[in-house]
C-alpha cells in the first residue's frame, strides 16, 4: 500500500552501503521509520531526492507500507516546501539541528496528530521568513509545543512570590518536598515566558547565561514529562554558541 504524506526530517543514519535510515514526523501517520536508497554518486542522490533529507526539512514522500517491515521503504522524496534562510544562516541551522534531535525523541510515540503537524508546519515557515529576532525562537517553540503534547502548565494559580512545580506542571503557595521546584524568581520569570509570542520573543532581552538558565530549565520539565527524552547531543553546541 502507498502513502504519500507531507513529513518533517528528524533524523537520518546511514545503514550499510547505499541505504539510510530516516526518521520523519508525517502528517498523516505521525512517526515514521523509514528506509532510502542512498546511491554514492552525486547524480544518483539527486535522482532519488535524498539528497532533501536535512533536519528539519519539509518535504512529501510516497511510502510503501508493509506490515512485515518495521520500515517503510521510501520511494519518492520531493521538496514540499523550500527553506530559503533555515540552511543558509548558521544560527538558524543550528536551532533546527537541535530542534529535530530533540523532536525525534518527544515525538517518538506520537502517531497521526495534524493540529501538531500544521503548528511544526507554521512555525518552521515563521522561522525561516523572518528578518529579525530568531535567537529566542527554540524558547518560545519549545514552551508553545507543551500545548500539543498535553503538558502545558497551569498558570491559574500563580501569583508574584509562588514557586513552580515541575513535576506536576503547576505553581503553588507552599514548597513542595521534592527537589523538582522553581524558587519564587526563578518561577516569576517561568511564568512571564509562558506568554511569549513568535511575533514578540525578539523584546525578551537575555543574556547568554539567563537564556542558558532558561533552556536547561525547559529541558528538565521535558524530561520529566518525556521519559524518552535522553541527553542531547545537539544541546551543547547549541548552548556553546548560540544560547
Amino acid at each position: 500500500m502507498l502513502l504519500t504524506t507531507q513529513a518533517f526530517v528528524l533524523q537520518t543514519t546511514r545503514h550499510g552501503e547505499s541505504n539510510l535510515i530516516v526518521h520523519l514526523f508525517t502528517e498523516e501517520a505521525g512517526m515514521v521509520h523509514a528506509v532510502a536508497r542512498s546511491p554514492r554518486t552525486r547524480q544518483g542522490r539527486n535522482r532519488t531526492g535524498v539528497r532533501l533529507l536535512q533536519p528539519l526539512a519539509p518535504v512529501e514522500v510516497t511510502l510503501r507500507r508493509q506490515a512485515s517491515r518495521p520500515l517503510m521503504p521510501i520511494g519518492e522524496v520531493r521538496a514540499a516546501e523550500p527553506w530559503r534562510q533555515i540552511p543558509f544562516d548558521p544560527v538558524r541551522s543550528s536551532i533546527a539541528f537541535f530542534l529535530a534531535e530533540f523532536l525525534n525523541y518527544a515525538l517518538a510515540e506520537e502517531e497521526e496528530n495534524r493540529p501538531l503537524f500544521a503548528f511544526l508546519r507554521e512555525s518552521f515557515r515563521w522561522f525561516d521568513q523572518a528578518e529579525r529576532g530568531t535567537a529566542n525562537f527554540h524558547i518560545a517553540f519549545l514552551f508553545r509545543l507543551t500545548l500539543f503534547l498535553g503538558i502545558r502548565p497551569l498558570t491559574e494559580d500563580y501569583s508574584p512570590g509562588c514557586y513552580f512545580d515541575l513535576r506536576e506542571g503547576a505553581f503553588c503557595l507552599l514548597r513542595p518536598l521534592h527537589p523538582d521546584v522553581l524558587q519564587p524568581a526563578e518561577a516569576g520569570q517561568f511564568h512571564r515566558l509562558l506568554r511569549m509570542r513568535y511575533e514578540t520573543m525578539h523584546r525578551f532581552a537575555f543574556s547568554r547565561e539567563q537564556r542558558g538558565r532558561c533552556l536547561e530549565l525547559l529541558l528538565r520539565y521535558y524530561r520529566l514529562h518525556v521519559p524518552s527524552l535522553p541527553e542531547l547531543k545537539s544541546y551543547a553546541v547549541l548552548r556553546e554558541l548560540f544560547a
